[in-house]
């Protein structure tokens, strides 16, 4: 299995990277496209309609967030033999992202927003 399979290219990680692609990237109606993924991720840099001001969440933060929820459920399929499905990791993924918002909200010093 080549890299590219490992974190993009299998149809279950594709559906947890378009769920984050349309939720924390883009505010837009652009198609996703696995290249501008790839470019984002390998140069940092993401297109001008990210939508973080709406979500709060940085997109560069999203794609850290994503990389480990992958990471997360494969080895939960090694070592507890769970099956990886795009919604368990979406839903690890939801809650890293929640955890990286309610940080930054400490280190601006805002108080502690429950509806995430």
């Amino acid at each position: 299995e080549s890299s590219s399979h490992f974190l993009f290219i299998c149809r279950s990680k594709l559906e947890v990277w378009k769920h984050i692609w349309y939720t924390y990237i883009t505010s837009s109606s652009s198609s996703f496209f696995l290249d501008n993924l790839i470019f984002a991720i390998h140069t940092h840099r993401i297109s001008s309609s990210s939508s973080s001001i709406t979500t709060g969440v940085p997109p560069l933060s999203a794609i850290a967030a994503t990389l480990e929820a992958i990471w997360l459920s494969h080895w939960t399929f090694v070592f507890n033999d769970t099956p990886f499905t795009s919604a368990s990791t979406i839903t690890i993924l939801i809650t890293k992202v929640r955890q990286t918002r309610r940080q930054s909200f400490l280190l601006k010093g805002l108080p502690h927003i429950a509806a995430d």
